[in-house]
């Protein structure tokens, strides 16, 4: 994925892209969400990736409400992505490169992506 932001001169778009089509397919399956708190991994980012998630999901009847805020270490959130990195529990889902890709394809940025 890192390399075809890199072949197509988008590189520092890259993880903001990323994230918020892994954010987007997230709320698409767990479509009754109606409000989500969402870490600030990108501090200073959040509305940008709030309008790329939202536009990714404009498809949906009803999008959710996206807050930023630290959540911590101590989160249940944080707790559980620990245990399924150590191999303690099992993942939901994993989301592939072609998911991510469609999501990120819906965006201006990722029209332009060539050979993707």
């Amino acid at each position: 994925m890192k390399e075809i932001f890199r072949r197509n001169g988008q590189i520092r778009n890259f993880v903001i892209f990323t994230f918020s089509a892994g954010l987007a397919i997230l709320l698409e399956r767990n479509f009754k969400i109606q409000t989500i708190l969402v870490d600030r991994e990108y501090f200073g980012k959040e509305a940008i990736i709030k309008n790329i998630v939202l536009g990714m999901l404009s498809k949906m009847k009803d999008t959710p409400n996206l807050y930023f805020d630290f959540i911590g270490r101590d989160s249940s959130a944080h707790l559980l992505a620990k245990e399924v990195a150590r191999g303690k529990k099992k993942a939901h889902h994993i989301v592939n490169i072609d998911e991510l890709l469609n999501k990120i394809k819906m965006t201006e940025v990722g029209k332009r992506l060539k050979d993707a």
